[in-house]
């Protein structure tokens, strides 16, 4: 079988029957149909969504998935919908695609074909395996890309794209029939293809065996921009953007520049500069703010070393911003006469839950309360020589650790 949708990529709507309906054991519903113009996934390109509705009460049904079994598409169903009432084998449907899913699949493919030869007729590197995503797209190459090598692709293509060179589709019953040049391509195959092979050509540029949608000509990928090489892991990744992904990145970027100009109070010439004041801003206000903390840190601690008849423990809860270094600093300047088991928590955010733990005491001390009060504030940590840190979630629950810990010097 070959799909319509495959034979013509700007098919929106087809009318159609049903040859069958099944519920899978995990409760999905799968319907196939005659034909098709729903492009299941498969050769680097996600299937398409869309509905169907049948003839006779006009009745809706969603396509939330498309996949391939053999010849066949199976249309995977929305698990809103319950067709096994009121869906029947032989019933007349009007299929329906998410078009603009489908054109956006159409340019990025397309591209990627191109971009593809042209790495491989400049360069002479091969394209190892490429991906469709949601936001951008990749070719993975064999060889080491090069900036320039990047940007001179990217302007072949657009001159290209210029010239709207065609993009013709050829069918042949058996792979040897498409020529020398593309049935280099037919050891990638799947094991269970059936029925005559499809040829996508870019006249003059490009020949290659391929399943997935793509537009007619060049001129309709609108223009390509190569993104950014990305190398890593035995791997080098160029990736891309086609069509209406260039224009809506655009729209993104201008958008944020006139977010920034607000923000920033100047313009995007000046964006870079004012970005550079506040960081160095930002590191002067931190630094005097640490420095302050430790100071506050060890008025408290020597607050503590002067008491007279101190408790046999201490509570210090901050939730103003300071740092794990402020509870270090109070604990090395904190030397009472006696000693005394510090419960200290730092907090992220004056509304936050979250934050940090250290208690300092007795070895005897630390050990039977540190595992209950980090129980308590739902928490994990560890500790050794009376000295005890953990990360905790519930500083909510503080209350009921003092009085945990007051009740244990109480009975100890």
């Amino acid at each position: 079988m070959v799909f319509q949708c495959q034979r013509d990529s700007f098919q929106k709507e087809y009318t159609t029957k049903v040859e069958s309906i099944e519920k899978t054991e995990n409760g999905s519903i799968e319907v196939t149909f005659a034909d098709t113009v729903f492009f299941p996934e498969g050769g680097g390109q996600p299937n398409d969504e869309g509905l169907f509705t049948k003839s006779t009460d006009q009745q809706e049904f969603k396509v939330k998935n498309v996949i391939r079994r053999g010849p066949k598409a199976i249309h995977i169903l929305s698990d809103d919908n319950d067709p096994l009432a009121n869906l029947k084998v032989n019933d007349e449907v009007a299929q329906k695609i998410n078009w603009e899913r489908r054109y956006d699949h159409m340019q990025q493919h397309s591209a990627q074909h191109l971009i593809t030869a042209l790495f491989e007729r400049e360069c002479n590197y091969n394209t190892k395996a490429w991906w469709l995503g949601t936001d951008s797209s990749y070719i993975e190459l064999d060889g080491d890309v090069k900036t320039p090598e990047m940007q001179k692709i990217e302007k072949l293509c657009n001159d290209y794209i210029s010239q709207a060179i065609p993009v013709n589709l050829a069918i042949f019953e058996k792979p040897e029939d498409a020529g020398d040049e593309v049935t280099r391509a037919s050891r990638g195959l799947p094991v269970d293809l059936s029925g005559p092979i499809r040829v996508i050509k870019i006249e003059g540029i490009d020949s290659n065996m391929c399943c997935g949608t793509h537009v007619k000509n060049l001129a309709q990928l609108q223009v390509i921009k190569l993104m950014s090489i990305e190398k890593g892991k035995g791997k080098v990744l160029v990736h891309f953007l086609a069509g209406n992904r260039v224009i809506q990145k655009l729209d993104d970027a201008y958008q944020r520049e006139m977010d920034l100009n607000v923000l920033l109070n100047g313009g995007p010439d000046y964006h870079k500069d004012l970005i550079k004041k506040l960081q160095t801003t930002g590191k002067n206000s931190q630094k005097t703010i640490q420095k302050l903390s430790r100071e506050l840190a060890a008025i408290l601690a020597q607050q503590v070393n002067d008491q007279p008849n101190p408790k046999p423990y201490y509570f210090l809860h901050r939730s103003d911003g300071v740092e794990i270094d402020f509870a270090n600093t109070f604990l090395r300047n904190a030397k009472p006469k006696s000693q005394i088991f510090f419960f200290i928590t730092i907090s992220d955010g004056i509304d936050s839950k979250s934050g940090s733990l250290v208690l300092q005491g007795s070895p005897e001390d630390v050990d039977a309360l540190g595992g209950e009060i980090t129980k308590i504030l739902d928490g994990k940590g560890n500790g050794k020589n009376g000295r005890f840190n953990a990360k905790v979630t519930k500083l909510n629950k503080l209350k009921e650790c003092e009085a945990f810990v007051k009740k244990y010097f109480e009975n100890k």
